[in-house]
C-alpha cells in the first residue's frame, strides 16, 4: 500500500519556543504548535532556520511504515503526528505500508534510491535492521559485489536512514535522538544532520548468516529469543516475561566457548586486564600498580587473541557502551567508531547477574568501568566465538545451543560457532546529537 504527498522544496519557516518547562516546550511549525520532551540533546528547536539546518537536508523522502510493529501505533502516528510536519517544511516524500516480513528488503531492492535523499522508518530496531540488510545486498548488487563473499567490504550506505520510533524496540531511535519522543524523531530529519552508525557482518560455517545493525548474543540471550519466538501469541510481552523465566526460574547452561577477538594495539592492555583472575576492579593493588596476576588469554599466530573457558552468554553492541552513555551527557565528547565492546558473563550466582543486569541496562559507569571477573567486557573489531562440546542438533539442547540473537531476532546456525566483524560507520542516520553530529549547540 502506498501514498505520495508533498510540494516542491522549499527553506522550512523559522521556529520559535513559545512555552517551556524542565521537562518539555512548544514549539511553532507554521500554523501548528508541537510539544517536544526535551533532554539535554533535544535542546534544538529554538531557532530552526537556514543556519540551524544541515548542509545536507533532505528534500524526498521514501517513508516505510510498519503497520503492526509495537502496538500497531506506526500509520496512525505517522499520518497525525509526523505527516503534518513533513509536509509544514515542504519535504516531498512517497509513503508505503509494508504488508508482510522482509517486505522492506524486498522494496529496497528495486527501488530508485537516487531519486531520494532520505529513508525513514517508523517502526523499531526490527525494520531497521531489515533495511540495513536491504541496503547492503542492494549496494552489493548495483557494484557487481557478492555479499557472500569473505572477503567483501561493504561501503557507507547511500541514503540516510531516519528512525521514528513505533516499534517493540527503539534502541537506535532513542540513541540518534536522545529519547522515544516521536516529534523530536521528526525534527531530526528535517534538520538534516547525521551520525554514522556501525555495521557488522555474521558469518557461521563460512555462509553469511546476516548484517547486524545493534547487537548480536550467544548463550542466555540466545536462549531468550529461542524461548520469546514460541510466545508470540503475548506480542510486545514475550520478552520481558520469557527474560524473567531464564533468570529467575531456570538454571543458567554453562558453555565451554573458545574465543578469539581483534581489536586495534591502544586496547591490548585494558582488554587482557579484562580477563586477569580477579577482573579489572581487582587487577590493580591499591598503589595502581599492576599486580603479579596474569591473563589466561593467549596470541594466536593470524594476531586474534584467543580464550577458551566457560561462559552462559556473551552480547555485542554495534556501539561501545560508554559511547551511548556519554553522548548524552557530555556534550564534546567524541564516540569511539572502530571497536565496539564484547561483554561476557562467566558462571555466577542469579543474585550477581541480577545486580548486573541493573547496570547493565542503565548503561551505568559503574558497569563500563568497573567490571568484575564475572563479567570481562572487552574492545573489538571482530570476534569468533566456538561452542566446544556442543549437543547433536536434532536435540532441544542441540537446537538452543544454535540459535545467535542477532538484532532481537533468532538465527539458527547450522553449526554453534560464529565470526563477526566491524565496518564502522556505514550507517548513515539523522542525528540531533551536537556532539556526534558536529552541528552548533542551540541558542535561546
Amino acid at each position: 500500500m502506498a501514498e505520495s504527498a508533498g510540494s516542491s522544496p522549499a527553506t522550512p519557516e523559522e521556529h520559535i519556543v513559545t512555552s517551556e518547562t524542565p521537562e518539555q516546550a512548544s514549539f511553532s511549525v507554521g500554523k501548528h504548535i508541537h510539544t517536544v520532551s526535551l533532554s539535554q540533546t533535544t535542546l534544538t528547536w529554538q531557532r530552526y532556520n537556514k543556519k540551524s539546518a544541515g548542509k545536507d537536508r533532505p528534500r524526498r523522502l521514501l517513508v516505510l511504515i510498519n503497520p503492526v510493529s509495537g502496538f500497531s501505533t506506526g500509520v496512525k502516528k505517522y499520518r497525525n503526528v509526523v505527516a503534518p510536519i513533513f509536509e509544514e517544511a515542504k519535504l516531498e516524500t512517497d509513503v508505503i505500508v509494508t504488508e508482510k516480513a522482509h517486505h522492506t528488503e524486498e522494496i529496497l531492492a528495486t527501488y530508485d534510491l537516487k531519486s531520494i535523499n532520505g529513508l525513514v522508518i517508523v517502526s523499531g530496531d526490527g525494520m531497521y535492521h531489515e533495511a540495513a540488510n536491504g541496503l547492503v545486498r542492494r549496494v552489493a548488487t548495483d557494484t557487481g559485489n557478492d555479499v557472500n563473499n569473505p572477503d567483501y567490504e561493504p561501503p557507507e550506505f547511500p541514503v540516510t536512514i531516519g528512525l521514528i520510533p513505533c516499534g517493540t524496540g527503539n534502541g537506535i531511535a532513542r540513541a540518534a535522538v536522545g529519547n522515544y519522543d516521536v516529534v523530536s524523531a521528526a525534527y531530526s530529519v528535517i534538520l538534516g544532520y547525521k551520525w554514522k552508525n556501525n555495521l557488522f557482518r555474521v558469518f557461521s560455517n563460512r555462509k553469511l548468516v546476516t548484517y547486524k545493525s545493534l547487537l548480536s548474543g550467544f548463550g542466555l540471550w540466545g536462549d531468550v529469543i529461542y524461548s520469546a519466538e514460541m510466545r508470540r501469541s503475548m506480542g510486545v510481552l514475550r520478552y520481558p516475561v520469557t527474560l524473567i523465566e531464564r533468570i529467575f526460574f531456570k538454571s543458567f547452561r554453562r558453555m565451554s566457548l573458545t574465543l578469539k577477538f581483534r581489536a586495534p594495539p591502544e586496547y591490548s592492555e585494558s582488554n587482557d586486564n579484562a580477563f586477569r583472575t580477579g577482573g579489572r576492579d581487582t587487577a590493580e593493588n591499591p598503589e595502581g600498580e599492576s599486580s603479579a596476576i596474569k591473563s589466561n588469554t593467549m596470541q594466536t599466530a593470524d594476531g586474534m587473541t584467543t580464550i577458551t573457558e566457560e561462559f552462559i552468554a556473551s552480547i555485542c553492541f554495534c556501539n561501545p557502551f560508554k559511547s551511548i552513555n556519554q553522548v548524552f551527557i557530555q556534550p564534546g565528547y567524541q564516540p569511539e567508531t572502530t571497536v565496539s565492546d564484547l561483554l561476557l558473563c562467566r558462571p555466577c550466582t542469579k543474585m550477581q547477574f541480577i545486580k548486573f543486569f541493573a547496570k547493565f541496562i542503565n548503561f551505568s559507569d559503574e558497569f563500563t568501568e568497573n567490571v568484575n571477573e564475572k563479567f570481562p567486557l572487552v574492545k573489538v573489531s571482530e570476534y569468533e566465538v566456538t561452542l566446544n562440546n556442543a549437543s547433536p542438533p536434532d536435540t532441544d539442547a542441540g537446537r538452543r545451543e544454535r540459535v545467535m540473537n542477532v538484532d532481537g531476532e533468532p538465527y539458527h546456525l547450522e553449526e554453534p560457532n560464529f565470526h563477526v566483524k566491524l565496518f564502522p560507520g556505514r550507517i548513515p542516520v539523522f542525528c540531533n546529537i551536537p556532539s556526534v553530529t558536529g552541528r552548533p549547540s542551540p541558542t535561546k
